[in-house]
């Protein structure tokens, strides 16, 4: 069964790319085509953006005034309420792991992070050594996770030595 929609609805291009069978007003009235009435609540202010919302993001129906596979009579209209979902996430422990690593788990998971860097010779070189928040953390829309990084201090050894010395009597001169 087709769905009818206006003649110009801006997601008419995203409805047939996803291989829904969408036919416009004017062909469907030629073609005797009786359409069932379905009233969809859009909250959303900007009419383009609504309908040709980010394909990643999944919506999920909340309420409806008929169940699922009810039969209705012609003309009757159906009430649909539909949110946003939101994917929660809680944290893993990421201490002691690569922080490359843990960048692709995040960026896979759409999780915002920021990096500190901390000059240690305590851990391995970019190695995180602390998070917040902390692990098996439910996290909240939009949170970031802080992650400090260890980042080795130079090793001293002779040449540096030698160079810090003569910058020393440098500014000393």
């Amino acid at each position: 069964m087709p769905i009818n929609i206006p003649d110009d609805l801006p997601a008419k291009d995203i409805l047939e790319s996803e291989k829904i069978f969408a036919i416009e007003d004017k062909s469907a009235h030629r073609q005797r085509i009786r359409p069932l009435k379905i009233v969809i609540l859009n909250l959303m202010p900007k009419k383009i953006e609504t309908e040709t919302q980010d394909q990643t993001k999944d919506n999920i129906v909340l309420k409806q005034n008929k169940k699922p596979g009810t039969k209705t009579r012609k003309n009757k209209t159906i009430k649909v309420y539909i949110g946003k979902y939101t994917k929660t996430y809680i944290t893993e422990n990421y201490t002691g792991k690569n922080i490359n690593e843990v960048m692709s788990i995040l960026d896979n998971n759409n999780i915002k992070y920021e990096i500190k860097y901390k000059e240690t010779n305590d851990y391995e070189n970019y190695i995180v050594i602390s998070q917040t928040p902390s692990k098996n953390t439910k996290l909240k829309d939009k949170e970031v996770i802080v992650l400090t990084v260890a980042k080795n201090k130079e090793p001293i050894t002779e040449n540096n030595q030698t160079k810090n010395e003569d910058k020393t009597e440098e500014n000393n001169q």
